[in-house]
């Protein structure tokens, strides 16, 4: 539809990283049977190591994709903010 105008901002990809780590650590979360916040915690750092390690591969392995620091930043506040929504909304094993 050539008359819509488009949405565009400078930072959008940035939200697209924090969405996806929002959504991928709350998923995976959601889907353990054993909910205690060790769990959840190793739910946390394994998203968070995956994200950096990204990252890191992407700039070694691939021609056409760079590292991007603010990538790492967005992936790491999605997944954070997604670990304190949970643990605030729902009933956490301690």
């Amino acid at each position: 539809m050539p008359n819509v105008p488009k949405i565009t901002f400078q930072y959008k990809d940035k939200v697209v990283h924090f969405i996806f780590y929002f959504i991928f650590v709350y998923f995976w979360t959601k889907s353990l049977k054993n909910k205690t916040l060790n769990y959840i915690l190793t739910v946390l750092f394994l998203a968070l190591v995956m994200g950096i390690s990204i990252e890191f591969m992407q700039e070694s392995f691939t021609l056409h994709r760079t590292f991007d620091w603010y990538d790492i930043l967005a992936n790491s506040i999605g997944a954070i903010a997604s670990f304190i929504y949970v643990k605030k909304f729902y009933a956490i094993k301690n």
